[in-house]
């Protein structure tokens, strides 16, 4: 998959975030040297 990257040139990722009012995609910006907290999980969907 190719970088995703905001309208600045800044890497990015997406974020499935669950609350109250119920779940939520957003966005959010991420640097190069930045560690992934491990209590944060990966979903993957495959096509058909």
């Amino acid at each position: 998959m190719k970088q995703i990257s905001d309208p600045d040139g800044d890497p990015g990722v997406f974020v499935l975030e669950r609350d109250g009012d119920g779940v939520w995609l957003s966005y959010d910006w991420t640097e190069p040297d930045e560690r992934w907290d491990p209590d944060r999980r990966f979903v993957f969907r495959l096509r058909k």
